[in-house]
């Protein structure tokens, strides 16, 4: 796999027997405040059970200001998910993910999130890994800043 042009894309294969697991997280802190959200899109998919298959939506909001702070999780059946194998694109129920935008909500109990935000850069990722790594099964975990 060439990294540079794959980094974003999902490994994920429908109805793969193997368990996995993998994330797209957004983050950013405010300029001048104590302020942070902190916004993941995950698959979570058993090992031996693709049928128990799941999106997963979770989302904190920071405030460092009054030390109060949101944390909410949202879960989808597969079926109401897809992954983009040939761009970045991430849907977990009507909340979306791609190269330019992110938009959703999530909730738990009486907390809610939603968002509805766009981004660009110019920098290519910076992967702290290097690059072999991110086609083989260690570590498990793999991240990169992009």
């Amino acid at each position: 796999m060439q990294i540079l042009n794959s980094y974003n894309l999902t490994r994920y294969k429908d109805g793969q027997q193997k368990g996995h697991y993998e994330s797209f997280f957004q983050r950013a802190n405010h300029p001048k405040e104590p302020l942070a959200f902190w916004i993941r899109y995950t698959i979570f998919n058993p090992n031996k059970h693709p049928e128990d298959a799941i999106g997963e939506l979770w989302a904190i909001y920071f405030d460092g200001r009054t030390n109060k702070h949101v944390s909410v999780k949202s879960e989808f059946p597969i079926s109401d998910c897809y992954f983009g194998k040939n761009s970045m694109e991430a849907r977990i129920g009507e909340s979306v993910l791609n190269k330019e935008q992110l938009k959703g909500e999530s909730s738990s109990g009486n907390d809610g999130i939603r968002w509805d935000l766009s981004y660009s850069s110019s920098e290519e990722p910076l992967f702290l890994l290097p690059d072999k790594y991110y086609d083989i099964s260690f570590p498990k975990a793999k991240a990169l800043v992009g």
